[in-house]
């Protein structure tokens, strides 16, 4: 990318009078009529589009970005949140990337150091364009950090890695294939008296990081809206300060422009009564950031619904809940999960479309809507789920939030 034709005066003046257009309309109208390559600007103008509602201030400020870069990105509302949250005295990213968190630091901690390592010299270089842009001052490294230099970095420094977990373009479990190298960063960071903070895939099983990343730690699942954004490992102290039977763990949700906390308690292994036959009036379905934080039982608890079985997120009660954090149906069917009876009743109640969800079920959602034919609908929902008897069954709500 040539940075350079983004200082430019023309240029400039063009992405800001045509931030609104459509970039394909523009292509033809401006076809042959700028001094500037086009092509160029107008991936920016389109990608600066994409940025407004995840990164408003990087997009008014004139930052410039690649599409991976962008879609790797945290949003400013994660960034800020780790800033506010872990406070550090000094802040060095090892994989800095489009470096959002890095900017949330420098901004919200404006007493600390900012350090930040990128291998890739385009991006490092992006990193520096990027940050003159938003007038805050990061130290960047444009390398692969190493130990050599640790013992450099500031004292009771948060050190942040995003592991680049993909081996040959397919993604690997191993941390010793993962760039850093894991297995050797963790223990060396954490005897030299660090924070580390280690951000993983929305896609990763907790259990799995339980079992792998001994240490006294704390994890933090990050959901925005409806979806899982993050999951965060927080490590504190000695490597082998470990303790198998209690792991912290935080959902934090940015719902509507609130926020909504919850964690477990150690010791307190909620009690939740399990239902069947089902007399319940609503169904609910938690937020996924609670359910893979393990948390559906403190919900259940805090609301007093019952379970469908231990391991089922799906959630029951006789009243609709305010404020619950994720999603509520009043039931107006339970039937056996049998296709021909189902088909039946989608029939006879003139049924097109429907929200579909499955939890503990053999088939995913998106069969299910092929083989019913279930076009999209905001009416109606579709629980297929099991008991805990082990019965499938099929569970009609309608959308009330």
């Amino acid at each position: 990318m040539n940075l350079s034709l983004f200082n430019l005066p023309e240029v400039r003046e063009f992405l800001k009078a045509n931030q609104h257009e459509s970039p394909e309309k523009l292509a033809i109208k401006f076809h042959g009529k700028t001094g500037f390559p086009l092509a160029d600007v107008l991936l920016q103008l389109s990608l600066a589009a994409k940025a407004e509602e995840k990164l408003p201030t990087w997009k008014a400020c004139g930052c410039v970005f690649t599409r991976q870069a962008l879609e790797q990105a945290t949003s400013e509302t994660l960034a800020i949140w780790k800033a506010q949250t872990f406070q550090p005295a000094a802040y060095v990213d090892l994989t800095a990337g489009l470096g959002v968190d890095a900017w949330a630091m420098s901004r919200h901690l404006l007493s600390s150091k900012v350090v930040v390592f990128e291998r890739d010299e385009a991006r490092a270089k992006m990193l520096e364009w990027n940050f003159k842009q938003l007038g805050i001052a990061c130290e960047v490294h444009q390398q692969e950090a190493t130990m050599a230099n640790i013992d450099g970095w500031p004292e009771n420094a948060l050190i942040y890695i995003d592991p680049d977990r993909r081996v040959s373009g397919q993604r690997s479990l191993s941390v010793k294939d993962w760039s850093p190298d894991l297995s050797i960063w963790i223990p060396e960071i954490l005897s030299r008296n660090r924070q580390l903070l280690i951000k993983f895939s929305p896609m990763i099983d907790i259990t799995w990081i339980e079992h792998n990343f001994p240490g006294r730690k704390q994890v933090y699942v990050l959901g925005k809206e409806r979806e899982v954004k993050e999951v965060l490992v927080h490590f504190e102290g000695s490597f082998a300060d470990v303790n198998s039977t209690y792991l912290p763990k935080t959902a934090v949700i940015f719902q509507k422009g609130e926020t909504y906390y919850w964690s477990n308690n150690a010791g307190d292994e909620k009690q939740v009564p399990l239902a069947e036959p089902i007399t319940e009036q609503w169904l609910f379905d938690p937020h996924g950031a609670l359910i893979k934080a393990g948390l559906t039982s403190e919900v259940a608890a805090h609301y007093q619904l019952s379970r469908l079985s231990k391991n089922n997120p799906y959630l029951l009660g006789n009243a609709f809940v305010d404020n619950f954090p994720g999603r509520q149906f009043k039931i107006l069917s339970v039937m056996e999960f049998k296709p021909e009876l189902l088909k039946s009743y989608l029939k006879s109640k003139d049924i097109r479309g429907a929200g579909v969800g499955c939890r503990d079920f053999p088939e995913t959602a998106e069969k299910l809507k092929q083989r019913f034919k279930l076009g999209e609908s905001h009416s109606h929902y579709l629980a297929f789920t099991k008991t805990f008897s082990g019965k499938l069954i099929t569970i009609h709500g309608q959308t009330e939030n």
